[in-house]
């Protein structure tokens, strides 16, 4: 996978880091918020080709962060990781657009699985899109047509 540019969202020093550290090592461009409010801020900003989110954090939940994504940068794939995690959480995320649903604990080879999975999508919708004048399936949607 090409040098993708991820944003890391994440309220927990831990996991930002973690994600971080093995993302990097990977060969991507890195930034982190510690909250909805600073990712908002970063979206405002920055482009990206995948944003990863933990689902529960104060002020501003994934849920919530998903949401506004969609609406500032539409395209982007949104990756949700929980510790927290039931179907209900997971079918919401999936309806609300996320492009899928990782449960913590994780390891750096699921990690890397997901991420080379979203943008190797957000890549594959750039390139339908850029060759085709018909609007294709919507981002995050992996039971799109």
């Amino acid at each position: 996978m090409s040098q993708a540019h991820i944003l890391i969202v994440d309220d927990e020093q831990v996991i930002r880091n973690g994600l971080q550290k093995v993302l990097e090592r990977d060969g991507q461009r890195v930034m982190v918020a510690v909250s909805g409010l600073e990712a908002l801020a970063c979206l405002q900003e920055h482009a990206f080709d995948l944003v990863i989110t933990d689902l529960k954090m104060p002020g501003m939940s994934g849920l919530e962060v998903l949401k506004a994504i969609r609406r500032l940068q539409p395209e982007v794939p949104v990756l949700i990781v929980t510790g927290y995690a039931t179907a209900e959480m997971a079918t919401e995320a999936m309806v609300s657009g996320a492009f899928d649903f990782l449960c913590k604990p994780f390891t750096p080879g699921q990690i890397l699985y997901q991420t080379k999975r979203a943008v190797d999508w957000r890549r594959m919708q750039n390139a339908d899109c850029s060759s085709s004048s018909a609007d294709g399936p919507l981002p995050g949607s992996r039971f799109s047509s």
